[in-house]
C-alpha cells in the first residue's frame, strides 16, 4: 500500500462514520445555484433530530470552514446555516464548540504575518461573519454566557479588524473595521460589560490607537462603562487614510468611518466644542471633496445630538453651507454629463 492510500484511511474511516446525509447537504452548500444553496441551507437551520457526534463533528468544522470558502458565492450559506444551527439548542453547537472551531482554523492564520493577504482577509471575513451570527438581536437571545467565552470572541475580532492592515502603511479601507466594531457591540450587549472584557477591550484599544477601529473601541468601552469620553482631535483618523487604494481616492467615502459617527455620538452635551474643534479643521476647511462629503454625513447624526440652538448653529454654520453648495454643484455638473454622453 502508498504512502498516499496511507494517509487516505484516516480521512475515510472519519467520513464512513458521517451520517451521507450531512454529506450530501455540506456539498450542496457550495453548489453554483443560488437556489439549491439556500434551499440546503434553510433544510439545515430546520432539522430536528440531533446529529450523531461524528456528525455533528464533522458538519460543525465543514461549516465554519466554509464561511472562508474561495466560492465567494457559498460563504453566506455556509453562514446562514451555521448561525440557525447555533441557535438550535436540541440540534445545533454550542457558542464554546463553536469560538473553539473559530480558533482552530483562523487564529493562526490571522496572526501569521506571513500568511498571504487573500488568505487572511478571507479568515477575517469568516471570523466577522461567524461572530455575526453569535450576535444576538435580543438581550433575552445572548449566547456568549461566560465572560471567557465573551473574551475569547474579543480576541478573534481583534485579529479579524488587524488583518486589514498588514503588509501596507495603511489600511485599504475602513469597511472592515468598521463592520468589526458593529459585530463586537451587538454582541456584547448593552449590560455593563465584565472587567475580563474591559480589560481586553482597553487592550485592544491601546494596542490600535492609531486605527480606526481602536478609537471605536475605546469610545465604546467609555459608553459602556460610563466614563467620561477622550474627544480630541488629535485621536481622530484622517477618513482618507482609510479610503486610499494604491493611493487613488475611492469614489466615495459614504458615509462617514464609525471612528467618527462614534466620537459624535459621544459629543452629546459638548457638540459645539467638538465639532469646532474636529469637524470643522479637519473636513470642512479641507479642500478635499471627499472630506467634505464626510462632514456632510454627519450632518444628521450631529443635528440628533444636538442639545441647543448653540449646537445648531455650529453645525450649520457658513462652512457647512459652502460645503453643501459645493457637492450640489458637483452632483449637477455630473448629472449634465452623464445627459450629454
Amino acid at each position: 500500500m502508498g504512502d498516499g492510500e496511507q494517509a487516505m484511511q484516516p480521512r475515510t474511516r472519519r467520513l464512513s462514520s458521517v451520517n451521507p446525509a450531512a454529506l450530501d447537504a455540506i456539498a450542496r452548500l457550495a453548489d453554483e445555484s443560488a437556489e439549491v444553496r439556500a434551499r440546503t441551507a434553510t433544510h439545515l437551520a430546520t432539522a430536528t433530530q440531533p446529529m450523531d457526534p461524528p456528525t455533528a463533528h464533522y458538519v460543525l468544522d465543514r461549516l465554519v470552514r466554509g464561511c472562508a470558502s474561495s466560492r465567494e458565492h457559498a460563504r453566506p450559506s455556509f453562514a446562514l446555516a451555521l448561525a440557525a444551527l447555533v441557535r438550535q439548542h436540541c440540534v445545533g453547537f454550542s457558542p464554546v464548540e463553536v469560538i473553539a472551531t473559530v480558533e482552530k482554523h483562523f487564529a493562526s492564520t490571522l496572526r501569521n504575518g506571513a500568511t498571504s493577504t487573500k488568505d487572511r482577509r478571507e479568515a477575517a471575513l469568516a471570523v466577522l461573519t461567524i461572530s455575526a451570527g453569535l450576535a444576538a438581536d435580543e438581550p433575552t437571545e445572548r449566547l456568549l454566557c461566560t465572560d471567557d467565552l465573551a473574551v475569547r470572541l474579543v480576541r478573534l475580532l481583534r485579529l479579524a479588524s488587524s488583518a486589514e492592515a498588514t503588509g501596507v502603511s495603511k489600511p485599504k479601507s475602513w469597511g472592515l473595521h468598521d463592520a468589526v466594531v458593529e459585530v463586537l457591540e451587538r454582541a456584547l450587549g448593552d449590560e455593563p460589560w465584565a472587567m475580563a472584557v474591559v480589560e481586553e477591550l482597553d487592550r485592544w484599544a491601546t494596542a490600535r490607537s492609531a486605527f480606526p477601529d481602536g478609537l471605536s473601541v475605546s469610545l465604546a468601552v467609555d459608553q459602556n462603562r460610563g466614563r467620561a469620553p477622550d474627544l480630541t482631535s488629535a485621536r481622530l483618523i484622517d477618513p482618507l487614510a482609510y479610503g486610499l487604494d494604491d493611493g487613488h481616492p475611492r469614489p466615495t467615502v459614504e458615509p462617514a468611518p464609525a471612528s467618527w459617527r462614534s466620537t459624535i455620538l459621544a459629543a452629546k452635551g459638548s457638540l459645539a466644542p467638538v465639532w469646532n474643534e474636529t469637524v470643522r479643521p479637519l473636513l470642512l476647511s479641507s479642500r478635499s471633496r471627499e472630506k467634505q462629503l464626510v462632514a456632510i454625513a454627519l450632518l444628521p447624526l450631529a443635528a440628533q445630538v444636538a442639545s441647543c440652538e448653540q449646537d445648531l448653529e455650529s453645525i450649520m454654520d457658513e462652512s457647512m453651507r459652502q460645503a453643501i453648495k459645493v457637492q450640489l454643484r458637483a452632483i449637477q455638473s455630473s448629472k449634465r454629463r452623464s445627459a450629454d454622453h
